[in-house]
């Protein structure tokens, strides 16, 4: 990122001339000739193809030798002035766009000054340009002065990659939380089975997050995604039946839905524009860089898939920009690889690089996988799924039923690393407070209560406390799995007692139930 020193130096380069003439270039229909009067009343002849000007204007000028710097400022791309032979003619000097100076995208025209002073012939473009203008290039650039809430925002974003995520493209953020446009993120979930707590709970909490820092969160029901993908055996009414016990869940268990649009795949498959960009990216990508995403299906490079799983990644690149237009992508890790092509072919699309911000994935409550694989492989494969019922807690279980889930779960003592009973106390009942309606969750601290002769109840007010006894065998494995259990059904309970209550939701939920789960 350049800094306002930075930018200064290259501004200072640009020259307010005067335009005295505008000549046809004697082998060009669509190019000019255009005679500026510089400081000191000498003169240059500059070829453009910009038509918009007329004797007398004021406009910038940049020299050969200098760095043009919009293309610095808005693409981080050194592209220094020299001499060009434009169809017979040799130009080592330019007049500006707005592009060119970093002001904005606009490279129809040429910038023309409102002012008409001839003083200000020969001084620097700095001298000329408003504050906001100055403001306005900063931006551009990403250099934002960080404010306390914008800080607070950037700070609640960054939270959500903490617990073994990412964000790439975060010094964008600054600015991209300044803009003016309207903020979208999203993240899609294909309808398949029972939601369990790392769908419902920490899926709430990061989307609430994301509010706070000003976003309106798209949720993208993939019912089409989950037919290409077999879910339900490919019954497409079933994954509809579920992407709607799906959103049930989330009106109880806290999520922030005032702010939240949900949009499904099958109301936009048949629109012709989706389908062109989704050509233009199969077109501009190779089939082997397709299939190094398929783990964002739950797939592996060398699995046997079917064309349409294929199309799927071309998809999902496409519903970032023509559907979701959102310019942050905040889904898991395991969603990385596709997020990452958007990231890098979407400008050559003519579209915008998305910040990507992925969050880490909540484990299962078995053992850790052994074997050779990277960090995301393992993270993967370590990850809560609906597949393995007693390794996971799902959001309508019993308070019986978690009690013994968690009770069964990897938790050796005195060993933090791997371990899911520590990953949920972090990563869901430390962060609960986000959630509407679980706000005061933890006003007094996180609880384990224990028999006075092991110490008595101990109380923690942040999870590296926690963390750091139970390293020290201060804190041991029962103890804490009693109180984790305790909470998370705390959380779950207003999910149970809306799928009680609400008749529609008990309806989904026993048809949800009756299916069989296909991977």
């Amino acid at each position: 990122m350049l800094t306002k020193k930075e930018i200064g130096s290259l501004l200072k380069n640009i020259t307010i001339v005067k335009v005295l003439s505008i000549e046809k270039h004697p082998n060009a229909d669509r190019l000019v000739l255009v005679n500026v009067e510089m400081e000191s009343g000498k003169t240059k002849q500059v070829v453009t193809g910009a038509s918009n000007m007329k004797a007398g204007d004021l406009v910038p000028f940049l020299s050969g030798g200098h760095v043009v710097p919009g293309y610095l400022i808005l693409h981080g791309k050194k592209i220094v002035l020299e001499p060009k032979d434009l169809r017979g003619v040799v130009s080592d000097s330019m007049i500006l766009a707005e592009d060119e100076i970093g002001l904005s995208e606009d490279h129809t025209k040429i910038y023309v000054l409102e002012a008409k002073d001839e003083k200000l012939v020969g001084k620097s473009i700095t001298e000329v340009l408003t504050k906001e203008q100055v403001e306005q290039i900063y931006q551009n650039s990403g250099l934002v002065e960080l404010t306390p809430e914008l800080k607070e925002k950037i700070e609640l974003i960054k939270s959500i990659a903490t617990n073994g995520g990412e964000i790439v493209g975060e010094e964008e953020l600054p600015s991209i939380l300044r803009s003016n446009e309207k903020l979208y993120t999203y993240d899609g979930f294909e309808p398949s089975g029972q939601m369990h707590i790392a769908q419902g709970i920490i899926r709430a909490i990061n989307t609430n997050k994301m509010i706070k820092a000003g976003f309106t969160f798209r949720m993208w029901v993939a019912d089409w995604f989950g037919y290409l993908n077999n879910k339900m055996d490919g019954d497409m009414e079933k994954i509809q039946i579920v992407g709607k016990y799906f959103i049930e869940i989330w009106k109880a268990a806290g999520m922030d839905l005032d702010h939240v649009e949900f949009l499904w795949t099958s109301d936009f498959i048949g629109k012709k524009e989706y389908w062109e960009t989704v050509m233009r990216v199969a077109k501009h990508t190779t089939l082997k860089r397709m299939l190094r995403t398929t783990e964002i299906m739950g797939r592996k490079e060398n699995d046997e898939l079917s064309a349409a799983q294929i199309i799927y990644p071309c998809m999902q690149f496409t519903d970032i920009f023509k559907v979701m237009k959102c310019q942050v992508t905040q889904l898991g890790l395991d969603q990385r690889k596709v997020n990452m092509l958007a990231r890098e072919l979407g400008p050559e699309l003519g579209f915008w690089k998305p910040v990507v911000v992925s969050h880490g994935l909540l484990k299962g409550l078995n053992k850790p996988v052994e074997g050779k694989m990277d960090a995301t492989e393992r993270a993967i494969a370590m990850k809560m799924s609906k597949s393995k019922p007693d390794t996971a807690i799902f959001m309508t279980d019993t308070k019986e039923d978690v009690e013994r889930k968690i009770q069964k779960a990897y938790c050796p003592e005195g060993e933090i690393d791997d371990n899911p009973i520590l990953d949920y106390c972090k990563q869901i009942i430390f962060e609960a407070h986000h959630l509407k309606g679980q706000e005061g969750l933890l006003k007094d601290g996180f609880t384990v209560k224990r028999d006075q002769k092991f110490g008595g109840d101990v109380t923690y007010k942040i999870f590296s406390e926690l963390e750091a006894d139970y390293k020290t065998k201060k804190l041991f494995p029962l103890d804490l799995k009693v109180a984790v259990a305790d909470y998370l059904n705390k959380l779950i309970e207003p999910v149970r007692k809306h799928f009680e209550q609400d008749k529609k939701a008990k309806a989904l939920l026993e048809q949800v139930q009756s299916f069989q789960i296909t991977r």
